[in-house]
């Protein structure tokens, strides 16, 4: 049996934020991260006054948040500026395409392809993007990877690289295998570096404890201005 009854809406700060009404004693706030709706979670019998009396409460914090996804969302779009620039390390580098046999050039402020003929120019252009990508991104990887898991004495098991939208790296502690988002090839390299240390972290201790931040603070001063950056990074 379905336990949530009828959705009800509010506006708060001229934003729609969705009721759902659940058998619990607590509310809760959250953005869904594909939508960007603000929606609550609120016991069956609550008074709306009551309920948007909370949100209104944290009306700052979910434009911020609001804010921020919706800039990831641009920021990450598959399609980018490909035809005219694209972005690599936190640089912004200016696209040409030229004749000649298949091949992929970069330059100090200009990536260069050739070889891209035919039909299909645009996607042939994404796939070497994407090729493009995924090597620069598994090489920094894996020179990052191999210094700070001998620094922190923390291995893991394999690394993989995945688009996500939610998240800028995973450790699976059981496997000790380590996902990187895709999109952190778009961001300066200390963001990378920092993901990766965050993540090795995670074979120390699972949770974001103190002892957690302890530990980055200890091997990784500098990790809030970092993190910082990676949240702000304006492309």
């Amino acid at each position: 049996m379905n336990c949530e009854l009828k959705q009800e809406y509010f506006n708060v700060a001229d934003m729609k934020v969705i009721i759902k009404r659940k058998p619990i004693k607590n509310m809760y706030l959250r953005i869904d991260q594909d939508s960007l709706q603000a929606i609550v979670s609120a016991p069956l019998l609550m008074p709306v006054a009551q309920i948007e009396s909370f949100v209104l409460g944290r009306a700052g914090w979910l434009q911020q948040k609001l804010a921020f996804l919706a800039k990831r969302q641009l920021v990450f779009s598959v399609q980018e500026d490909a035809a005219n620039q694209l972005w690599l390390w936190g640089k912004r580098y200016a696209v040409r395409i030229v004749p000649g046999k298949e091949d992929t050039l970069l330059r100090e402020n200009e990536i260069i392809f050739s070889g891209i003929t035919g039909e299909n120019c645009s996607a042939k252009l994404l796939k070497r993007i994407d090729k493009l990508y995924r090597q620069q991104l598994e090489q920094r990887i894996a020179d990052m990877a191999a210094m700070w898991q001998q620094r922190l004495r923390l291995t893991a098991s394999g690394w993989r690289i995945r688009r996500m939208k939610t998240r800028w790296g995973t450790c699976n502690t059981g496997s000790k295998i380590i996902t990187i988002n895709y999109n952190l090839v778009r961001m300066p390299a200390q963001c990378l570096e920092y993901i990766i240390v965050h993540e090795l972290a995670h074979l120390y201790e699972p949770s974001h404890n103190g002892r957690f931040k302890n530990f980055l603070t200890n091997n990784l001063p500098d990790w809030k201005k970092r993190e910082v950056l990676l949240k702000h990074f304006t492309f």
